[in-house]
Parts: C-alpha cells; sequence; structure tokens
C-alpha cells in the first residue's frame, strides 16, 4: 500500500519458499493491495528464492532482466533485502532514486543497511511471547480449542522508498 500511495504501479514481490506460511500471507497482502488499487497482478513480477540474502540478490538479477523491470519491491524478509541492495549497488541502480524498496519484519539489518530500509514491523518478540505462551497453554489443556491471535504491525519508514519518478 505505501508504494501504490507513492505512485508506484510496477511492483514486485520478492518472497521465501512458497511452502511457507508467512510467504503466503505476505503474497497475499501484496496481491490484496494491488487489486484494491486497480493494478494488475504479473506473474513475472513474482519471485520465490530461499530466505537468504542470496535469495535476494537471484531474485533481483531476474527481475532486472525484465524488458519492463519494476519501478519498487515488497521484500519478504530483512535478509532477503540487503542482498536485493547489493545487486542494484553492483549494477549501478540507488535506491531510492532508481527503484524503492520495502521488506518485513524490522531487523537491525534494516535499520543498519545503506540506505536503512522502509520495513514492516511484526513485532517479533511479542510474536514469539504470543506463540510460546499459546503452545504452553495447549500443552496444558489439549482439549481446548486453537486461539487465533493477531499481533498489529506497522510500517517504519525510512529511506528506501520515494515517489514514483516518470
Amino acid at each position: 500500500q505505501h508504494l501504490i500511495e507513492l505512485g508506484h504501479e510496477r511492483i514486485a514481490f520478492v518472497g521465501g519458499n512458497k511452502k511457507y506460511l508467512v510467504t503466503v500471507d505476505r503474497l497475499h497482502g501484496y496481491e490484496a493491495a494491488l487489486k484494491g488499487a486497480g493494478l494488475p497482478y504479473r506473474e513475472d513480477y513474482i519471485m520465490h528464492e530461499e530466505f537468504l540474502q542470496e535469495g535476494g540478490q537471484e531474485a533481483m538479477k531476474e527481475l532486472l532482466s525484465l524488458a519492463d523491470p519494476p519501478t519498487a519491491l515488497v521484500v519478504a524478509d530483512d535478509l532477503m533485502a540487503l542482498g536485493v541492495l547489493k545487486t542494484l549497488d553492483e549494477m549501478g541502480l540507488r535506491v531510492p532514486d532508481d527503484i524503492s524498496i520495502v521488506s518485513f519484519n524490522n531487523t537491525l539489518l534494516a535499520e543498519m543497511s545503506r540506505p536503512p530500509l522502509t520495513s514492516v514491523d511484526i513485532h517479533i518478540f511479542q510474536l514469539g511471547y504470543e506463540a510460546t505462551k499459546s503452545l504452553i497453554e495447549k500443552i496444558a489443556n489439549p482439549n481446548e480449542p486453537v486461539k487465533r491471535i493477531i499481533i498489529p504491525h506497522r510500517i517504519v519508514k525510512r529511506f528506501s522508498c520515494d515517489y514514483y519518478r516518470k
């Protein structure tokens, strides 16, 4: 949504393996944002690589080889986004001047990268605490129904996004 508000229309998604729920959930959010803005969903803009820096590098190389490369990226993990940044730097492209990036998890990597990444803070410590608490409760009371706990998120805006430039 943030990238759309900045005027981007050619937005790619870089995520992990499709067998991971985190990838599926983030891809669904990406799809919903495009649909809500009336933007096309392009299969060639969807990359699935490993949740590693190298995965981000591979995805970015493939996206840059397209005839109509994206102007913005949603990257499912800060570590993958570091790989994206590395490839863009090697190709002489500047963030956010040439391409904008939003990543997920708001780890220290996002804050320390150059440029610092705009990242979705999923409150990972709270998420881990609630998951552990739920597991302990389930072990103590195995017949209790499974609870769905939602932890609110927020976008931490740094310096990896800018308005779309034609």
